[in-house]
């Protein structure tokens, strides 16, 4: 018999054979790492306030059946050594499991003593009313009263309290019969008050975020018969008599009215595939673009350079961050993809690349989806109608967009679209009921001139500042309202001002790190620039590499950074690139979940990919949560202990002075530990404000 978790836990609760009990105790007397897990199970099975494993996050509770499993040695080897490798990292997980071990002792072990009574008694439990033999159905309506007070026990379970309906309370029946003819003559009424007050035109109401469209009435016309004339409608009736006799005197011709444009009333169809030419990449010296295509034929990104400029429909299409790249659209609009620089110096929200895919449309200007980043859309000429597509990871059978017809020549709008890990552990069924997935948002701007917006059934007219400017969109709350805005914002510009304590310096090593990666793509295939980059001296090259790998979906890229050893920036670049990867795509994490399995065990593989997601306020206020992130410090593999550290890092502001390289040796990086946990004691919060 094996010295196993398992095994311990059947010695202290003495449920081996005798035999087996003298084999054990003798391995736990040699054994003094065996001592130290009986020392280990005695103190948190009986240290008080001790909380469950949470329910999500990092170190959320075992499964079950895969718990029961291995209590009941029906588990392979490599699960039960993943479920010791939780239990004795985690304190919580270890007393669980323990209590749960006792229990079943307990109730096992110990047979239940069952009265005889109580016995005959649930037997008969199971024979119902007409099974008792001298049970009579009742004879006339007389006896009704009686035989219900028989049944009683019987008839008040089925009724749930409600007195049985006897002669005496059977009720009226034309006072039934009254009051149905009353209640169809109050819905005739209500009826016919509706359909009266659409005849006078009165326009139906509208929901919040409805706008109600009336028809703009036709204009007075005035005419010029004598001063005592008044005004006519053309649409009313004159007189028959007058009609009659001057019939063609009377008749005014109606001015030409230029109505205003309306929203797009194109049905929404799937988007089509077909591959078609849609324009011609813009060059420009001073902010050159890196624009690449998905290529299925060769399984490879492309850049579209000077030397065949052609864009076509039915291809992903990429702007590499820091870089903004033009296209001229055949029909006319102008198309840009604007692919952010350090984009957390300026706003929030997390914009690198820009990635969309034209679709074909003979009966729009502009037909494309959204996958992540920002978009320009410019009309120089003339009115357009656009269609905006863009994925909901809450509910993915949704068909969500933007409509959106520009109204006016030098109209021009901004969409952007990003979206956040989830606040939730990793789910290894993706069709798991619990499961949430990411959150995404969509927005678009007005920066010139007007526009009219529709989402499925809503229509919205907006217009650049001053005037509602703006419209939000969440995966999770949908259409917000729109918002006013007296000027455009400092992060909406090509070039927004640096916030305070940055320098200069940086945005100018960016943006020579972007011309550097241009260069290099106009004679290199995509992947080969980005790997030699990865090995630049730049730090701004090399970061900029990175998040170039996240862009064009180089999971195995991004998770070799995650590896380096003597590189931290690189890792951490990996860290950013990872989250911003996986919150772009609702099956992303099963993605990255295959392409780990690859690497590390299952367990591991879902630590990693459950420590990329964010943390919920429950996690937060969780106090295992943080014990368990000091544990994973001193992890075997490191993707799991720099993810821990970051996680510290960004919740911890007092733990920032703590030294700690999670490729450091072993000794520096236990004496970190002690540091944090002298820092967060078990069962206790962080000292300071929490960052979330």
């Amino acid at each position: 018999m094996r010295l196993t978790l398992r095994t311990l836990l059947a010695y202290l609760d003495d449920t081996l054979e005798p035999a087996q009990a003298r084999l054990i105790g003798q391995k736990i007397a040699e054994s003094a790492q065996a001592q130290d897990v009986i020392k280990l199970i005695q103190q948190v099975t009986r240290r008080r306030r001790i909380t469950t494993p949470p329910d999500g996050g990092p170190g959320g509770k075992l499964d079950a059946n895969t718990l029961g499993e291995y209590l009941d040695n029906a588990i392979s080897p490599e699960q039960a050594a993943e479920v010791e490798e939780i239990c004795l990292a985690s304190d919580t997980h270890l007393a669980e499991i323990a209590a749960c071990h006792q229990i079943l002792s307990l109730i096992l072990g110990e047979p239940a003593l069952v009265p005889p009574p109580a016995t005959q008694r649930m037997y008969g439990l199971v024979k119902g009313p007409e099974a008792i033999p001298f049970r009579k159905p009742p004879a006339s309506t007389a006896r009704v009263d009686q035989e219900i007070s028989e049944g009683r026990d019987v008839d008040d379970t089925l009724r749930l309290g409600i007195a049985p309906v006897t002669g005496k309370n059977r009720g009226n029946p034309w006072l039934l019969v009254l009051g149905g003819i009353g209640a169809a003559c109050l819905l005739i009424v209500a009826v016919w008050q509706i359909l009266r007050g659409r005849e006078e035109g009165t326009p139906e109401p509208a929901g919040n975020n409805a706008v109600v469209q009336v028809e703009p009435k036709p204009p007075i016309i005035e005419e010029k018969k004598g001063a005592g004339d008044e005004k006519k409608q053309p649409h009313e009736e004159n007189d028959k008599k007058e009609k009659k006799d001057d019939k063609k005197s009377d008749e005014v011709p109606l001015p030409e009215v230029k109505l205003p444009a309306v929203a797009i009333d194109v049905p929404w169809a799937p988007p089509s595939g077909a591959i078609k030419a849609a324009g011609k990449v813009a060059s420009d010296p001073k902010d050159p673009g890196i624009l690449v295509q998905y290529l299925a034929d060769k399984s490879a990104w492309e850049r579209i350079g000077p030397k065949d400029p052609n864009v076509v429909t039915g291809r992903p299409l990429i702007s590499l961050p820091a870089a903004k790249s033009v296209i001229e659209l055949e029909s006319g609009l102008q198309l840009a993809l604007v692919g952010s620089v350090f984009p957390e110096l300026f706003y929030p929200i997390p914009l690198y690349e820009s990635s969309v895919e034209l679709h074909a449309n003979d009966q729009l200007d502009l037909d494309l989806t959204l996958r992540r980043g920002r978009i320009r859309v410019l009309s120089p000429e003339r009115q357009a109608r656009v269609r905006v597509r863009y994925d909901n990871p809450t509910q993915p059978n949704q068909n969500d967009f933007f409509d959106i017809t520009l109204t006016a020549p030098g109209t021009e709008v901004l969409v952007d679209r990003w979206s956040f890990p989830p606040n939730e552990k990793f789910f290894r069924n993706p069709k798991d009921p619990n499961r949430v997935g990411p959150v995404a948002s969509t927005t678009c701007v007005v920066l010139s001139g007007s526009v009219h917006l529709r989402a499925n059934d809503v229509t919205l007219p907006l217009s650049a500042p001053p005037g509602p400017a703006l419209i939000f969109w969440s995966s999770v709350k949908g259409l917000d309202r729109p918002v006013d805005m007296k000027v455009l914002p400092d992060g909406l510009k090509s070039l927004p001002p640096l916030p305070p304590g940055i320098e200069p310096r940086d945005r100018a090593e960016a943006l020579r790190a972007r011309d550097d990666l241009q260069q290099q793509t106009l004679t290199k295939a995509v992947d080969v620039a980005l790997a030699e980059a990865l090995k630049s001296p730049n730090p701004g090259v090399r970061r900029l590499a990175v998040h170039g790998l996240g862009a064009v979906d180089d999971i195995s890229g991004l998770l070799e950074q995650l590896e380096q050893e003597t590189a931290p920036d690189l890792r951490l670049r990996a860290i950013e690139a990872l989250r911003h990867w996986l919150a772009s795509g609702r099956d992303h994490d099963y993605k990255l979940y295959d392409a780990l399995k690859d690497k590390y065990r299952t367990i591991e593989a879902e630590t990693i990919v459950t420590l990329l997601h964010g943390l919920n306020d429950k996690d937060l206020m969780n106090p295992d949560t943080y014990d368990l992130l000091i544990s994973y410090l001193t992890h075997p593999q490191l993707p799991v202990r720099e993810l821990a550290y970051w996680h510290l890092f960004q919740l911890v502001p007092a733990g920032q002075k703590i030294r700690y390289n999670a490729a450091g040796d072993a000794a520096s990086r236990r004496q970190a530990q002690t540091a944090w946990r002298a820092l967060i004691p078990p069962n206790q919060l962080p000292p300071m404000p929490m960052k979330k």
